[in-house]
């Protein structure tokens, strides 16, 4: 038994060995609000409810919320976005700041505005070559949004470069 184990293995390995290498390219992160988003004090958190597949303000006032990205380390994002949702009676207009980096490295922010129709859904949508200038923006982006009463997050995503 020992032994066929192992030579399945070897089998494997060889396999692996000698098979061409695919390109690698450019890949694309989603991630639910609810796994990288979160109210920016514990006040914002009183009106915020976190549903598994977006996170809403449910008061009365506005509240700020900031969200992480999905991404790989050291894969350069080409293009960031965050899915809104009005689930008002009223148009909206959602404001949110793309936070480029870390903390400790110079962060760079770029904010961005958009109303959203009652009922509808729709991106912010950042890119490196109309809003950084043609530089890809660093592997970790960010977000910070004013959610207004009844609007919801339901995810971030990041498109990022092919490795060279």
């Amino acid at each position: 038994m020992k032994s066929s184990i192992h030579a399945g293995l070897t089998t494997l390995v060889v396999a692996l060995a000698v098979m061409p290498m695919a390109d690698i390219s450019a890949e694309e992160y989603h991630q639910n609000a609810t796994g990288v988003c979160q109210g920016n004090l514990p006040a914002s958190d009183t009106n915020i409810r976190k549903r598994p597949t977006a996170v809403r303000n449910e008061g009365t006032g506005n509240s700020f919320v900031n969200c992480s990205t999905m991404n790989l380390l050291e894969n350069e994002v080409t293009v960031a976005g965050i899915r809104l949702n009005n689930a008002g009676a009223t148009p909206a207009t959602i404001s949110c700041t793309m936070v480029n980096g870390r903390q400790s490295f110079a962060p760079a922010f770029f904010p961005k505005s958009r109303e959203f129709l009652a009922g509808e859904s729709g991106f912010i949508v950042w890119t490196a070559a109309a809003d950084n200038g043609g530089v890809n923006f660093q592997d970790l982006v960010n977000f910070s949004c004013l959610l207004l009463p009844q609007t919801d997050i339901e995810y971030t995503a990041v498109i990022t470069a092919a490795p060279l």
